[in-house]
């Protein structure tokens, strides 16, 4: 007796057609999910590539100042000792170092009296009370038609004398500088603040 194969049920046209449209929908829907994260990511990176550029653009703002008056002429930096604003030995109403922006042009920073704030208690966005602001706008995108891409600094500077004849410290002073800088970044205003703090003697340093 010849035995007869079982009968093969082959899916129907619909129930392939189903399961295809199913598959189908969940590629896209995968594919839309990555996408999304890949423009997330990328997005981001530059983001945090931007934020990179601007803050390195401050760090060095401030470095070419602080590299400036390490140089100049000690007797030309005018500082405050208690309320009394001198430049050497001698009271003065100037209270400008006269740092330059290149080789022509004056670029000049103005010196608080009293004590240097403390950096956190700064509010961004604000200049705080009974320091002398000094802001600079500095256009390392080099579009001059706009401001809204620019780097943005708000720089307050303290002198004061160190010297102590008694237990031998020449004539020397200490610089702290407490600046913010801000840019905007996709119509957001982004603020930032930091601080450095270095000591200059009458001997200049390079």
């Amino acid at each position: 007796m010849i035995g007869l194969a079982p009968p093969r049920f082959g899916r129907s046209a619909c129930g392939t057609r189903g399961s295809t449209l199913i598959e189908i929908a969940m590629g896209v829907s995968i594919m839309a999910m990555v996408f999304v994260g890949v423009m997330g990511a990328f997005i981001q990176s530059r983001r945090m590539t931007e934020t990179s550029i601007f803050q390195n653009s401050a760090v060095t703002v401030i470095q070419g100042y602080m590299e400036q008056i390490k140089n100049m002429d000690f007797s030309e930096i005018p500082y405050y000792s208690g309320s009394s604003l001198m430049r050497g030995t001698i009271n003065t109403t100037d209270d400008k170092i006269y740092t330059q922006l290149d080789s022509e042009t004056l670029d000049v920073l103005r010196i608080s009296p009293g004590t240097p704030i403390d950096p956190q208690s700064v509010t961004l966005g604000q200049v705080p009370e009974g320091v002398v602001d000094n802001e600079k706008l500095i256009d390392i995108n080099d579009t001059p038609a706009t401001t809204d891409d620019d780097l943005l600094m708000h720089i307050w500077i303290w002198v004061a004398p160190l010297d102590n004849a008694s237990i031998g410290v020449s004539p020397s002073r200490s610089f702290n500088i407490v600046y913010t800088w801000s840019f905007t970044d996709g119509g957001i205003k982004q603020t930032h603040v930091d601080a450095v703090a270095t000591i200059r003697s009458v001997v200049p340093t390079f």
